[in-house]
């Protein structure tokens, strides 16, 4: 048995409804303005935002400053978050923010498992232990690590850069994009 399968046995129950809610709470939610069907929620939603670069806005001043984690997260204090939490806030809709856990690097498996800091600076906790019994709301968005798309775009970039459109040389000439 992995030991991704086993601390999953372990989790609560509640946290796994959350997990699979992710997808279509934050495409429900960010989609665009609702039918009207009553009046938005008066107390704040308790939530969780979770992800990679892509969420954390990597890298991008100014970066949150407030622990080593947040700084070599790597994490904007104008990310994903920031923004989504501003624009929901214009629909009559208050969040109340339990934690913003992205970071960059973060792989698929960094939700459930410890993620290494960069410069052996330490590691942060499984996203997931982010999420409590009353947080009703979990975002966010990971994957692109996991797939390597980093490689990717530099492979497309040399792809086109060798067919003239693109001015310039590929970003790693060491390692042209397989044909």
């Amino acid at each position: 048995m992995s030991s991704a399968m086993r601390r999953t046995a372990r989790t609560p129950a509640l946290r796994w409804p959350a997990a699979a809610a992710v997808v279509l709470g934050a495409c429900l939610t960010l989609a665009g303005p609702a039918p009207s069907v009553g009046a938005a929620p008066t107390d704040p939603v308790p939530t969780v935002f979770f992800g990679d670069s892509y969420t954390a806005n990597y890298g991008i001043p100014p970066l949150d400053r407030e622990s080593i984690p947040s700084v070599l997260c790597l994490r904007s204090t104008e990310n994903f978050p920031a923004v989504a939490t501003r624009r929901i806030a214009e629909q009559g809709v208050r969040l109340d923010i339990q934690a913003d856990v992205s970071c960059s690097g973060a792989r698929v498996h960094h939700f459930w498992e410890k993620q290494e800091l960069p410069f052996a600076r330490g590691e942060v906790p499984p996203q997931n232990e982010a999420l409590t019994n009353d947080t009703l709301l979990a975002v966010g968005s990971t994957g692109g690590n996991t797939l390597g798309f980093h490689d990717i775009l530099k492979q497309c970039s040399a792809v086109l850069r060798g067919q003239s459109v693109l001015p310039g040389k590929p970003v790693d000439e060491g390692e042209p994009a397989a044909g």
